[in-house]
């Protein structure tokens, strides 16, 4: 009976002592149809974000478009601004090409 009693009081010192695993962080960007750059707001948003991860994994979806090569071009220029951000804060960024995703989205989590 003592084994389980003290086994009980560990079990929860251990489950109070360990920290619960931090949530990471996740931006959205919504860019309007010809939008191809950052608003203060997303740069804002973007700044914070990069602060505070070493890395970033963003989901790109294509913008609305009806060519699909264009889609692609408006997309990457988006991006662009993205990627120059993340580089002055010195976070890698690892892009995801989502053509399921809402389109003109782009989707940032810190890691």
């Amino acid at each position: 009976m003592k084994i389980i009693g003290l086994s009980i009081i560990l079990v929860l010192l251990v489950g109070c002592g360990m920290t619960p695993q931090q949530s990471s962080a996740v931006v959205e960007l919504y860019y309007a149809e010809e939008q191809v750059t950052l608003t203060a707001k997303q740069k804002a948003s973007l700044s914070e974000l990069f602060q505070h991860a070493k890395a970033c994994v963003a989901d790109v979806a294509p913008a609305t478009n009806e060519t699909p090569f264009q889609a692609l071009i408006t997309s990457q220029q988006r991006l662009k601004a993205i990627r120059s951000l993340a580089q002055q804060h010195n976070t890698e960024l690892i892009e995801h090409y989502q053509p399921q995703q809402t389109a003109d989205t782009v989707i940032l989590r810190g890691l």
